[in-house]
């Protein structure tokens, strides 16, 4: 999986006025708005069944990596296929993110600080 499939998965890329991409707004750093638009773009089919529950739950970046199956299902989606699938979407969105929290890790590491 290269750097700009990662970008192109995650909805918030930035970009300056040369028009070059810039790294992504952390999953940990949005906001319910953000959460609706990764919900929309990745749970489509599912976005008008269940948005307004993200919405009640007041579901934001940092508590969407942190949903696992039974929290899914207690805010009340029961379906089966339906959970698995937001389920499998979530823990993509949690690979990316790791990968990209690593790869700035990866970079600040390997930077030589001049004093």
């Amino acid at each position: 999986m290269g750097a700009k499939e990662n970008e192109e998965s995650l909805p918030f890329v930035a970009r300056t006025k040369s028009n070059r991409t810039t790294r992504p707004k952390p999953v940990y750093l949005w906001n319910s708005a953000d959460v609706l638009k990764w919900f929309r773009r990745h749970c489509g089919d599912y976005y008008s069944e269940y948005a307004d529950l993200l919405t009640k739950h007041g579901i934001s970046g940092s508590s969407l990596l942190q949903l696992n199956e039974v929290m899914i299902r207690e805010m009340g989606m029961v379906n089966n296929e339906h959970v698995q699938e937001i389920w499998r979407q979530i823990m993509k969105l949690k690979l990316k993110a790791d990968i990209m929290e690593l790869r700035e890790f990866e970079k600040k590491k390997d930077m030589v600080w001049a004093p």
